[in-house]
């Protein structure tokens, strides 16, 4: 097959975040048991280049990788399109586009959890820290299915201690703990992941918050230090999440008649110190 012995790329937003980085991992670790390595892009290092989007045109017009895995970023129809044309197969993981093999959480069911679980600790007023819900499914679904914990539980999000982000990064944790504070929220679910949920924690920890008495947090992912941080997080697999792209990746280079697939992890609350 003329894909066969080509590379896999990885297209990721920032290695810096945590979520990405174990992704990466799990991907490279698992490449080292077979004859395929891997190449991998950031976004971010693109940035001055048109960030995703010129990553994403740059792979289809080199054609030197086989496949694309595509890290919590969204893709638009047309470079899709471009990949497939190119013959690389794409691969998504925690965004789904039609089409596309794909590899998430049940972020829905992660969230609802989280929401409930406040929702039985009589939680006053209650925030959410999300992304973009109009770009990025995930936190669109995370959102929903917080929302439908708490309403199971009798109880109810406040709409002004939404608190929405476009960086999914450290300073924006900071950022919206400040915000929190202004609201006089005894509670919030980070939907955004658990790099962000760092900063937020970092930020309430130097102006003396106490959690979980002041004020509880839930973050999402369960990356490798929220367990020394006492974060309380819904986790994700991210070593087998890593490890199913990866496979899909292969199979579709080794067989361009494989079916599209899409493999959806459980998730789980982890409940720790901050709630």
């Amino acid at each position: 097959m003329p894909n066969e012995n080509k590379p896999i790329a990885i297209v990721s937003t920032n290695i810096l975040n945590g979520f990405a980085a174990q992704l990466i991992w799990s991907i490279q670790s698992e490449s080292f048991n077979t004859d395929y390595d891997v190449v991998i892009y950031t976004a971010k290092a693109a940035t001055e280049m048109g960030g995703a989007e010129f990553l994403y045109e740059k792979i289809a017009r080199d054609k030197k990788a086989g496949a694309v895995i595509v890290i919590a970023y969204p893709i638009s129809e047309k470079a899709v399109d471009g990949f497939y044309r190119a013959g690389i197969t794409p691969v998504m993981i925690e965004t789904t586009v039609k089409g596309v093999n794909s590899v998430r959480v049940d972020n829905f069911s992660g969230a609802r959890e989280a929401g409930a679980y406040f929702a039985q600790k009589k939680k006053r007023k209650i925030g959410v820290i999300a992304g973009d819900v109009c770009l990025v499914a995930s936190q669109k679904e995370r959102l929903a299915g917080f929302k439908a914990g708490l309403g199971e539980n009798g109880a109810k999000l406040d709409e002004s201690a939404i608190y929405r982000i476009y960086q999914y990064n450290y300073q924006s944790g900071k950022d919206a703990f400040k915000y929190m504070l202004m609201n006089d929220v005894d509670a919030v679910f980070c939907a955004a992941g658990d790099y962000v949920a760092q900063g937020f924690l970092n930020e309430a920890n130097k102006q003396g918050v106490s959690f979980p008495y002041t004020m509880s947090l839930i973050g999402f992912d369960d990356i490798e230090v929220s367990a020394d941080l006492g974060l309380t997080t819904v986790k994700q697999p991210l070593r087998d999440m890593g490890r199913e792209a990866f496979k899909m990746a292969v199979e579709a280079m080794k067989n361009t008649g494989v079916p599209v697939r899409e493999k959806v992890f459980e998730c789980k609350l982890i409940v720790r110190e901050t709630a």
